[in-house]
């Protein structure tokens, strides 16, 4: 599921923890395909800062990209 970081099959506050771990300590798990594809302006294999801002965008406004 698009911005389902953690795998759970809900978008909240859990993915975006798990999102922030995954940047900070590249090792941390997560749910690659859910997290990349946060982010429509980027390669949806590669996590990076788009997709944590999509998510930040996702949980305040309802809306990915």
């Amino acid at each position: 599921m698009r911005g389902d970081v953690n795998g759970d099959g809900n978008i909240n506050m859990d993915d975006l923890t798990a999102l922030i771990n995954y940047l900070v300590f590249a090792n941390a798990p997560i749910n690659i395909a859910g997290a990349a594809s946060c982010s429509s302006a980027d390669d949806t294999t590669i996590v990076n800062m788009d997709d944590l801002t999509a998510l930040i965008n996702y949980l305040v406004y309802n809306q990915l990209p």
